[in-house]
């Protein structure tokens, strides 16, 4: 397992091939802290998809006080291509409880909106991805508000 801020990336020793991020908030290594070893690149990257995919377009965000909404133009698969994963992935690094943290959300809708404060030192930012079975479209920046 490797940590990157709240996400753990894991690796299965039985099943190499098998490699996903999961929320901190969802598992518990029982304190064994043996288990784990930083990254040297917190930003992995995602597989990127193979089919002729455009990346997000009219990606755009609203602020009303801390909560920011982030929409998109929807896309459609190819046929064939629809998956049992959601079909956007936002990923932010925002201010939550004073501290500048990762979150990555997924949906199938056009929009997500999520807290963001405003008390932080660091800039809040954020990329939009489109997704199919194969893997992410290229990420568009989010203007942030």
């Amino acid at each position: 397992m490797e940590l990157n801020e709240n996400w753990w990336f894991l690796h299965r020793s039985d099943r190499p091939d098998v490699k996903c991020w999961v929320s901190q908030e969802l598992i518990d290594l029982g304190g064994d802290a043996s288990l784990t070893y930083p990254i040297d690149n917190p930003h992995l990257v995602l597989p990127f998809t193979t089919q002729p995919y455009e990346a997000l377009k009219d990606v755009r965000a609203t602020r009303t006080g801390n909560q920011v909404t982030v929409s998109w133009a929807p896309f459609d698969w190819l046929p064939g291509d629809q998956s049992y994963q959601d079909k956007y992935l936002v990923e932010v690094w925002i201010c939550l409880n004073g501290e500048h943290v990762f979150r990555a959300y997924s949906t199938n809708n056009t929009s997500i909106t999520f807290t963001d404060e405003q008390t932080c030192s660091e800039a809040s930012h954020g990329r939009a991805f489109g997704s199919d079975k194969h893997g992410y479209t290229r990420w568009v920046s989010i203007p942030w508000p």
